[in-house]
């Protein structure tokens, strides 16, 4: 890993764009990388998939 620690901080020296290297993936986004895997996965069986947040909304009632 320190090789290609080093790698970024040439190519930042040679791109001057100021940006450091880059940082592992924090818990939230590996969490919602795998949910999108499986909710995919789920779709192209002909499956539907809904988030929580779908499922907790209130459904609109008719006549209001």
């Amino acid at each position: 890993m320190v090789e290609a620690h080093h790698a970024v901080a040439r190519g930042e020296l040679i791109a001057g764009t100021g940006l450091s290297a880059p940082h592992p993936p924090g818990e939230r986004l590996l969490r919602r990388l795998a949910l999108t895997v499986a909710e995919t996965g789920l779709e192209s069986a002909g499956r539907t998939a809904r988030t929580e947040r779908e499922v907790r909304r209130p459904r609109p009632r008719p006549g209001r």
